[in-house]
């Protein structure tokens, strides 16, 4: 990598260097189309020889900053950083379902209410190759055709076999929802981490709007007040191509652990900030203008911003995904105490413990 990126600099000063002839035009008629080439190039490798995301990069710098104040040789090593998880399998979140059986004969006494239809249109060759979305569309559908059935003037043997049916699919729904939310593969992509995690983070407005429309309709549909059509599958689309949760969470999982290798920096090092009668000294007072300085403008917008989103998300993904396999990015992003949010709560707090520690023992104030 190093001697293509040295060709590459000398290639684009070679060309920037080009004699102009007496028409005032490079010697060259590519020149300026390839210098342009060039420097696209160059800015690529660059930037894709990054050692972390811009979504770390605040926090990192924070580190790094606060190390060289308290005159320490400590440094996050990028190396070290959380890896991302892995999207749990369809195999091991899938419910096996039971399906009822039906006699041609039995459903013929149910033709007038559109129940020997909707039999026959999952039986067909298109019904028998249905997606998870399109699987959950059909299973709304019957169950008002079922319930279609039952408002009708029927015997008795008719009720109980209808009321069976119905009872057993509604009892089913919550599980093929939980088989959508894990199988379907724009679902799935939105619990993957990108490539490169940028800020803001991409899809954000528009994964929230879905995901709590989600929410919604799945309260619906398991009250049987609502019956899925195609617009669920228009609705799954408009996060097509979003990665927000897997970013999301790994923004989260890394933010945690530079600030709990800040905090024990921090615990190692800023008890050794000396005050003496209560005065702050000069590395003090340095230390609290840099609080007052990068920290403020830069660490604490990231890390806010970041808070207010996992709190944005969790409502809905506690709806949506009941169960999630344990250490799953979904798993991490519901509400309550082993939440990623509830972790980053408690080292923030230890952060602001450390300074107002100093900040007292020093007689300082971020106010004064």
């Amino acid at each position: 990598m190093d001697w293509i990126y040295l060709w590459l600099i000398n290639r684009c000063r070679a060309v920037w260097h080009t004699p102009v002839t007496a028409q005032g035009k490079l010697g060259y008629p590519a020149s300026k189309t390839w210098w342009l080439i060039s420097l696209a190039l160059l800015s690529l490798i660059i930037t894709g020889c990054s050692r972390f995301d811009a979504a770390d990069k605040a926090l990192i710098e924070h580190h790094n900053r606060l190390a060289r104040l308290l005159n320490s040789d400590s440094k996050i090593d990028v190396d070290s950083l959380p890896a991302s998880l892995a999207v749990p399998s369809v195999s091991s979140t899938k419910t096996i379902l039971e399906s009822p059986t039906y006699d041609l004969s039995d459903l013929w006494q149910y033709r007038s209410c559109g129940l020997m239809d909707m039999v026959g249109e999952r039986n067909s060759s298109l019904g028998k190759v249905m997606t998870a979305s399109q699987q959950l569309i059909y299973e709304t559908r019957l169950l008002a055709t079922l319930n279609r059935c039952l408002s009708a003037e029927l015997a008795q043997e008719q009720i109980n076999w209808l009321t069976s049916v119905a009872e057993m699919k509604q009892k089913q729904l919550a599980a093929r929802w939980n088989n959508l939310m894990w199988s379907e593969p724009t679902l799935r992509k939105l619990q993957s981490v990108p490539a490169q995690r940028t800020l803001p983070r991409p899809f954000r407005q528009q994964t929230a709007i879905t995901l709590a429309a989600l929410a919604s309709l799945k309260l619906e549909t398991l009250n049987q007040s609502a019956v899925l059509d195609q617009s669920f599958e228009q609705m799954l689309s408009e996060v097509r191509g979003s990665q927000y949760l897997g970013q999301l969470t790994q923004d989260g999982r890394i933010a945690l652990h530079i600030i709990n290798e800040t905090n024990a920096l921090l615990d190692r090092v800023l008890p050794q900030v000396t005050c003496i009668d209560n005065k702050a000294s000069s590395q003090a007072k340095q230390l609290k203008g840099y609080l007052l300085g990068y920290y403020g403008s830069e660490v604490q917008p990231s890390v806010s911003n970041l808070m207010r989103e996992l709190e944005a998300v969790s409502p809905a993904i506690n709806q949506l995904f009941p169960s999630p396999p344990k250490g799953s990015a979904i798993g991490l992003l519901k509400s309550g105490e082993a939440s990623l949010r509830a972790e980053l709560l408690s080292a923030i707090a230890e952060h602001r413990l450390h300074w107002q520690t100093m900040f007292d023992r020093c007689g300082l104030s971020l106010q004064s």
